[in-house]
């Protein structure tokens, strides 16, 4: 019997430290989670000139835009005359939405992201270059996917324009029957 006590008692401690263990790297692997989610936060970060004509529509409400606010999956940003929105959909990418532009923020998930245009109007973005950046921009004749450069997207009674000032953005358009067509690359100086 008090042989018993001798070996149960240092299993019993190594089972509280092993669930103790367990328990931490639960706590920390949670902690890392959220973090990773707030840095995964898509945020309007500034706007320049008319502060009343920058709203997000998000789930049929209109929201007076802030700096600092969070962009939501499906929220679409509305600029008026006289108003640039800058918004950052991850860390390493800004977007800039111009004046008289609808655009909604299609999806979001670690460095990548797309923004959906074909409400018409005008975004610029900038892109980290060399650090594996997926963003896009969905347009209403197809999808320009930009990796580590400036671009410039524009939309207007249905067509866009794709104008690269650097890197390279590769361009799939929509066909007529809704199917993918074959990619073109743009590359810096073209449109």
């Amino acid at each position: 019997s008090h042989r018993l006590v001798k070996t149960v008692a240092p299993m019993t401690h190594l089972l509280t430290r092993k669930l103790l263990s367990t328990i931490t790297l639960a706590l920390l692997s949670f902690a890392l989670s959220a973090a990773v989610a707030r840095a995964q936060d898509s945020k309007i970060i500034k706007v320049v000139g008319n502060l009343q004509g920058a709203t997000i529509t998000r789930d049929g409400a209109t929201i007076p835009i802030t700096e600092g606010m969070t962009v939501q999956v499906k929220d679409v940003i509305n600029t008026g005359a006289g108003v640039d929105v800058y918004v950052q959909p991850y860390l390493g990418v800004v977007a800039t939405i111009n004046e008289n532009s609808h655009v909604g923020l299609s999806m979001l998930a670690a460095n990548d992201a797309e923004l959906d245009l074909t409400g018409g109007g005008n975004v610029v973005a900038q892109i980290e270059p060399n650090k594996g950046h997926k963003f896009g921009v969905r347009t209403p004749k197809g999808v320009a996917a930009a990796k580590g450069t400036i671009v410039r997207y524009s939309t207007s009674n249905g067509s866009f324009q794709v104008t690269v000032l650097g890197g390279t953005v590769i361009v799939t358009p929509v066909l007529a029957n809704g199917q993918l067509g074959t990619p073109v690359s743009v590359v810096g100086g073209q449109q």
